[in-house]
């Protein structure tokens, strides 16, 4: 249950702001009637849920099954099963995108039908298939991936001049609506597995990055194509604004979820298909295994139905009602401001935006603030849906003034940033075009729209999820642009150093993925690694029926050069994707003196100056009571732990970790704090049980260089 409770704690963060916004509204300035506040509420209930209950689903069904089709693939070793692995999968992960059919259930309601949910969903999932099979190819053949983005933009761009108007904002909206909780996590796993096919051990991490990036691209070209191949350019639209003053409250969400049940069936059905006879033919995981996939395939349609019905039958009809009401009643200025507001309250209110702004400020070892990141983005955002509102209210406005310069500087800013932040900038674009834009911000603009005269639906009411996507991909680069001209002058510095720095690097995952990430080091130059198992908390009748317990830890150790470390660590948390889905955290320690590998003494006689941000703390005590320890930390402030019982890697009884026995009647808690809880999670562990005392255990703290992925 605590892994569901986390993730209600994050989709309750993103959707209460909104729902904040909106009761504000409904009291002042658009007065609603109670029917259409309940209905409204009763869909902000629907979405929280349904989503948490889909995300728990992705960690226990979509994210396995990505890392183990991966493993497949790897297994294989033939780039023709990789690049058809990739159409196959590609295509039904992006079926059962949500973001992507609420995308698609808008455009079928404002074209009138002209324009169905069924052909926008399958055209953008060829898109998504063809260009994530050509992404996983790059990633076999080591292709740069500023060419590659460069080449696929300048197509989209060729494309766009043939494009319909009403088609273009259709296009990039679907790029943006199509990278969400379903097909991120899903690449990434599949990108860890597919990786380990790459030869050249040494080469570095950034052209591993950026597979959800090719893949996007491929919705713009696919409906693109539609719009040009089927000649599509005197499609008219609008909306039907309801006030819900006669309305039942209940009826809409009965008559929903019915119809809606029956579409993420359809939508969920082929993946489990598809791994089922995988796993009959190759794979063949345990039957517990199995059976937690499978459940966790179920939770995504029932969090899918729940999710969707709650958009559809509450969310959608207030957001267009409010902004048709707000550009109606209130002119232009006013609805730019709430629009900017909308757009900065969504972006700090999103759980991913706040894990991205972590990475960076790890990758960059502090130089560039989670403050600015957060800063910049949330701005940006806000600027990005007033703009959208600034071209309903200006109809000569077109979205290509605004995309066409927005993407030349992307692409321009490519060949002078570090390549790490190119991949990270192109990825993140759709971590801030997550289902708020998707179901409320869009709607809204369309409600506007619909009310301005000489203002098209279908023109200006679409497009703000394009401009939301594009926000982060220009910030990132300008931040890792300032990045490497503040950190060029201590770069060549440390280059004239003649020390080598060895770093301890810590991989906390779920069952069965240390093997494989060591794997993935070792192609990289790793010598080796030792792997302990471990576990989480999480007990009790309820949460083994709901396959909630399935909290099996294995805590991966390497000890290797700095530089390839933190390659490393960069590299697996973003494949796995550890900040957005919370499946692992990775971090690493600074090593004083080095035996091994080869029989080669290493000292280190300097250290660089280092700011540490976080701190490892290590408990040994009798076996049973780390959970009581674990519960003292957490009431100082920590977030979550890991318990590593005593058989290690299981070669042998005792296990040696740091050169302190850990006995098969001893247990290790693993915990990662921020540096200013420390003390109190100490002083409460301590206040637990006296570890002055003969045998009650030992704790030691050490300093963490760099930090990624989820303390919870």
């Amino acid at each position: 249950m605590t892994v569901l409770m986390d993730k209600i704690r994050e989709v309750f963060v993103s959707v209460v702001p909104i729902t904040v916004i909106v009761l504000i509204l409904s009291f002042t300035l658009t007065p609603m009637s109670g029917s259409m506040i309940a209905r409204f509420l009763l869909g902000a209930v629907l979405i929280i849920a349904g989503l948490s209950v889909f995300l728990l689903g992705v960690d226990l069904g979509v994210t396995p099954i990505g890392t183990l089709m991966g493993s497949m693939i790897t297994k294989s070793n033939k780039f023709s099963i990789v690049m058809i692995a990739g159409l196959a999968l590609g295509f039904f992960i992006s079926v059962a995108e949500p973001d992507l059919h609420i995308l698609a259930s808008q455009v079928e309601s404002v074209t009138g039908g002209t324009i169905t949910k069924f052909s926008i969903v399958v055209v953008v999932s060829i898109g998504i298939a063809v260009l994530l099979s050509i992404g996983l190819g790059r990633i076999v053949k080591a292709f740069p991936l500023y060419k590659l983005l460069t080449v696929l933009y300048l197509v989209i761009f060729v494309m766009a001049i043939f494009t319909s108007e009403e088609f273009l904002a259709i296009s990039f909206d679907a790029s943006g609506a199509t990278t969400g909780a379903m097909t991120v996590p899903f690449i990434m796993a599949l990108a860890i597995g597919v990786s380990a096919m790459r030869r050249d051990s040494k080469s570095s991490e950034k052209d591993s990055f950026g597979l959800v990036a090719v893949a996007s691209t491929g919705a713009v070209i696919s409906v693109m194509a539609m719009s040009i191949i089927f000649d599509m350019d005197e499609i008219q639209g609008s909306v039907e604004i309801i006030d819900g003053s006669s309305s039942s409250v209940l009826a809409p969400f009965l008559n929903e979820i019915t119809v809606l049940a029956l579409e993420s069936a359809m939508a969920v059905l082929p993946i489990m298909l598809i791994f089922l006879i995988c796993n009959f033919i190759s794979i063949r995981v345990e039957a517990g295994e199995l059976g937690r996939i499978c459940t966790g395939l179920v939770y995504n349609w029932a969090g899918l139905t729940l999710f969707l019905t709650g958009v559809n039958a509450g969310f959608l009809d207030a957001g267009r009602f409010i902004g048709h009401t707000l550009a109606e009643n209130h002119g232009g200025w006013l609805l730019i401001l709430i629009g900017f507001v909308i757009g900065l309250v969504t972006i700090l209110a999103e759980p991913a935006v706040h894990v991205l702004t972590h990475q960076i400020e790890s990758v960059t070892s502090g130089y560039v603030k989670r403050s600015y990141v957060l800063g910049a983005l949330s701005i940006g955002v806000g600027c990005a849906v007033a703009l959208s509102i600034i071209r309903i209210l200006i109809p000569e406005l077109q979205l290509w003034h605004y995309l066409l310069p927005g993407y030349a500087v992307a692409l321009a800013l490519m060949y002078f940033v570090p390549k790490l932040f190119v991949g990270i900038a192109f990825d993140s674009g759709g971590v801030s075009s997550g289902p708020m834009t998707a179901t409320f911000i869009l709607t809204f603009t369309q409600g506007a729209a619909e009310s301005i005269e000489g203002a098209d639906v279908l023109v200006e009411g679409f497009g703000v999820i394009s401009m939301v996507a594009l926000t982060p991909i220009i910030a990132l680069q300008v931040l890792g642009l300032l990045f490497k001209i503040k950190s060029a002058g201590e770069e060549h510095a440390e280059r004239k150093k003649p020390v080598s720095r060895y770093e301890c690097v810590y991989f906390v995952v779920y069952k069965g993925l240390a093997s494989r990430i060591l794997h993935f080091a070792r192609k990289r130059g790793v010598s080796g690694g030792t792997i302990f198992y471990g576990r989480q908390t999480a007990k009790g009748f309820w949460k083994h029926l709901f396959r909630l317990d399935h909290v099996e830890k294995e805590v991966l150790v390497i000890v290797t050069e700095q530089k390839l470390a933190y390659q490393l660590m960069r590299m697996v948390s973003k494949l796995l994707q550890f900040g957005m889905t919370g499946d692992g955290i990775t971090f690493s320690v600074p090593v004083a003196r080095f035996i091994g590998d080869g029989g080669d003494k290493h000292h280190i006689t300097e250290k660089e100056k280092v700011t540490f941000m976080y701190d490892a703390i290590n408990i040994i005590v009798n076996k049973g009571m780390a959970e009581e320890m674990l519960a003292a930390a957490q009431s100082a402030g920590a977030y979550s732990g890991t318990i590593v019982n005593a058989r290690g890697a299981g070669q042998s009884e005792t296990s040696r970790l740091f050169s302190l026995d850990i006995e098969p009647e001893k247990e290790l808690l693993l915990i990662v704090v921020e540096r200013d809880r420390t003390d109190a999670v100490i002083d409460a562990v301590n206040a637990q049980i006296d570890l002055d005392a003969p045998g009650n255990g030992i704790m030691y703290v050490q300093e963490v260089s760099r930090i990624y992925g989820q303390m919870k």
